[in-house]
């Protein structure tokens, strides 16, 4: 619990900052695959770890990007950690890289609750949440999305998702090989 409300109020002083124009990216060149080999890693010592697969294209195994591996890291993080959430346990979950144009593109495919047609406008702002009832059974305060969204953007990417309810999610972001920053 103690480390599930750290990383809340990270993300809200994280989302007042970006807001804020104070978000300082340490862009760095970065293996793809030490950066994904690494989210995984860190799952396997969650006490909610599932069954994550990483499945990289061989076009992709050896691409370096420039980004600040942090921040990224934090978005991985954020999508694993949802795609968790809102699975049964021990539901395969696939953490993807492939080549898109000029770039690479990171998924995390869960088999999941998928989010509720009604919903799917709001999955990025912040504070928003699926189901706001006081009963509901996944905790989060409607955050990380948001942030997740304003680190990929910060990096010159872009972020989106496809869903079906009641059959799973595809969260997904594109980082261009070259920042230009």
């Amino acid at each position: 619990n103690c480390e599930r409300l750290v990383r809340v109020v990270d993300d809200l002083l994280d989302a007042v900052k970006i807001n804020a124009g104070g978000l300082t990216l340490r862009l760095e060149p970065t293996k793809l695959v030490d950066l994904l080999e690494q989210a995984l890693e860190s799952r396997r010592f969650a006490h909610d770890a599932v069954n994550v697969r990483l499945q990289i294209d061989e076009a992709t195994r050896d691409v370096e990007i420039v980004i600040d591996p942090v921040r990224i890291q934090q978005v991985l993080d954020n999508l694993l950690s949802n795609a968790v959430k809102f699975s049964e346990t021990q539901a395969p979950i696939d953490l993807k890289a492939s080549r898109s144009e000029g770039g690479v593109r990171v998924s995390v495919v869960d088999r999941g609750v998928g989010i509720p047609k009604d919903f799917q406008h709001a999955v990025f702002e912040t504070f928003s949440l699926a189901d706001s009832s006081s009963t509901r059974r996944r905790g989060g305060v409607g955050v990380g999305l948001s942030v997740a969204k304003m680190i990929v953007e910060a990096h010159r990417g872009k972020i989106g998702f496809t869903s079906t309810p009641g059959e799973g999610s595809c969260f997904y972001f594109d980082l261009p090989l070259e920042q230009g920053v």
